[in-house]
């Protein structure tokens, strides 16, 4: 089949299941956590390839899944913690791709039935929180190994191959899986898989699963895919269990509680509006400041924990959809627009003044040789005559300085020529901590003194625990950082 096809089906199938979800609006979550275990119990394409065998075989179970997810996630979060009834269309059929089939009606129509008992059922007792779902994502955690010793701390896992349905070995506590790289495919434990993915994860899913790859401890599952002769080990896992070891990683779990639970508000929203964001690489997010931090188990803190468990499925939106909650370590006294650090206007990332300015003080000096050679990256301008750049007053801007005071421009005249640089590129080339900066030349040396650290958008980890010091609750801070968000609770424990 056709990718653009198979794509189109898959877009089918997931606006089918949200489209259930928003008309009869019986907590969208649960229905959609029966049609995935409908799907599941059938197998994904067991039931579907007898039917449309020309239409889904190539879809794996795991694919469609997330295709699902991602769609429900960015076109309708709200839904997903709605419990509000919605009045039943007069015309609609009710769909899903695991039953039905057009050959025979009559299994469409007893299915429907099915599905109206179930979901009248809902009403009057509704099912379990236990089960209750939350999304997954997948983490690259290392890249180009060449051999990942892969070992059961808790619970029983499953090995498999992308190719194979059903699990080629059972892993219990204490066993290990050596994966290998062989040439253009993988092996466990010497034996050639005839795969470039293996996959450990847990026999039952419901059952928690912590493993360890080289040692270092995860939960969830972890996946190893061929890059050309070596791997990259993925962690697949839920989003809860993910910030348990990224929260710690991004603030101090002894700072105030108010700073840290706005920080894991943070950081799950932008977990979930980023995933896919490695996609071309096989993967949603890095393990590293590119994304988030991401420790694993090891990085585990009880403070972090306890702040994460209490916003437990808590994101931020803007007009319904997530939202890119960028942080940073400290703003030097007042956050700054998309528009000046991007070049792209985002509604909800304005400048936000802080309780306190000129904090995180730093100084950089060169001689003018030094000076210039690094700017000959750019352009050579031989010996330099002077810098123009307006004084920094920090919450003014000027013509070459954002609302923030943030540097937008700075030219240097030299015997050869003259150079214009954004405050970006000045701090990637001099590698300094933030754009927030005065540049003066005295005599034959180059003086930079400024403020803050990071790119100066969205919420200020240092301007957080000043505004938990002076007693604001983490809603407040979240309402203060990102301009005209609503906090919504996705999924529920």
């Amino acid at each position: 089949m056709k990718k653009g096809a198979e794509t189109k089906k898959t877009v089918t199938y997931t606006k089918s299941v949200s489209s259930v979800a928003e008309r009869h609006g019986s907590s969208s979550l649960s229905l959609w956590e029966r049609c995935r275990a409908t799907a599941r119990r059938r197998g994904y394409k067991g039931a579907i390839a007898k039917q449309h065998p020309h239409r889904f075989r190539s879809i794996s179970s795991y694919e469609l899944l997330r295709n699902c997810e991602d769609h429900v996630l960015q076109s309708h979060p709200s839904t997903l913690s709605t419990a509000d009834a919605v009045p039943l269309p007069q015309r609609g059929r009710l769909r899903c791709c695991c039953l039905r089939s057009r050959s025979k009606p009559l299994v469409g129509i007893v299915y429907l039935l099915f599905l109206l008992i179930v979901m009248v059922g809902c009403f009057i007792a509704p099912a379990p929180a236990s089960a209750a779902w939350q999304p997954t994502v997948s983490v690259c955690i290392a890249t180009a190994e060449t051999t990942a010793a892969i070992a059961v701390k808790s619970g029983t896992a499953v090995l498999k191959t992308e190719e194979k349905a059903k699990p080629t070995r059972t892993l219990r506590p204490g066993m290990t899986v050596t994966v290998s790289t062989a040439g253009s495919q993988l092996t466990a434990d010497g034996k050639p898989m005839r795969t470039r993915t293996l996959l450990v994860t847990s026999a039952d899913e419901r059952e928690p699963l912590v493993l360890t790859v080289n040692g270092k401890a995860y939960r969830g599952a972890l996946r190893t895919d061929l890059d050309g002769l070596a791997m990259n080990v993925i962690n697949i896992v839920r989003t809860e269990d993910y910030l348990q070891g990224v929260v710690p990683q991004e603030m101090p779990s002894a700072w105030p509680r108010a700073a840290v639970e706005a920080q894991a508000v943070a950081a799950r929203t932008f977990a979930l509006q980023g995933r896919g964001r490695h996609s071309a690489d096989g993967y949603d997010l890095c393990a590293t400041t590119h994304c988030q931090s991401y420790g694993g188990i090891a990085a585990e803190d009880p403070g972090s924990t306890t702040a994460i468990a209490a916003t437990y499925g808590e994101v931020l939106t803007y007009k319904g959809q997530l939202i890119s909650a960028v942080f940073h370590t400290d703003s030097g006294g007042s956050t700054d627009s998309s528009r000046a650090i991007w070049g792209t206007d985002i509604a909800y990332l304005q400048p936000a003044k802080e309780l306190q300015t000129k904090t995180q003080p730093w100084k950089r000096s060169w001689n003018t040789t030094a000076f210039v050679a690094t700017l000959s990256h750019k352009k050579n301008i031989g010996t330099l005559k002077k810098i123009q750049l307006t004084p920094l007053t920090i919450g003014k801007s000027a013509k070459d300085r954002s609302a923030s005071g943030r540097v937008m421009a700075a030219t240097f005249l030299g015997t050869k020529g003259t150079l214009t640089l954004s405050g970006n590129e000045l701090r990637s080339l001099f590698h300094l901590p933030s754009t927030l900066f005065d540049l003066k030349l005295d005599g034959d040396v180059v003086i930079c003194t400024g403020y803050g650290a990071g790119h100066g958008l969205g919420l200020s980890q240092w301007g957080a625990k000043a505004f938990a010091e002076a007693g604001k609750d983490y809603k407040a801070i979240l309402a203060h950082y990102y301009k005209g968000t609503t906090l919504k609770e996705l999924y529920r424990p």
